[in-house]
């Protein structure tokens, strides 16, 4: 992800766009709209964590807590770190519905 993150970066400063200008470009030009992804919550209207018990996330940054998101368009749901924000790993295609059933995804 940092290296994505290093070329985007790159790319902005070689043509002197900002992220703005980059999303315009590309919803130009696919026509398509970039929506955000739902956060699973509690019913109580937190942010629905998850902890990892004796391991440390996969993203290197040394929390244990993340959070599912839900990409409609994809169907997906990733595990984002708390922490870094950055996906760890997607939840299998056959688990999907039933974590959409728990909780409310904002």
């Amino acid at each position: 992800m940092e290296q994505i993150v290093k070329e985007l970066q790159e790319l902005l400063d070689k043509y002197n766009l900002t992220i703005d200008d980059a999303v315009r470009i590309y919803k130009e030009h696919t026509n398509k709209k970039i929506k955000p992804r739902k956060i699973q919550h509690y019913a109580t209207g937190g942010m629905w964590c998850y902890f990892v018990k004796d391991e440390r996330n996969p993203c290197g940054c040394g929390s244990n807590c993340y959070h599912k998101e839900y990409d409609t368009d994809a169907n997906i749901i990733y595990c984002v770190c708390n922490a870094c924000n950055s996906e760890i790993y997607t939840v299998k295609d056959e688990y999907t519905k039933n974590d959409l059933s728990k909780g409310t995804w904002i």
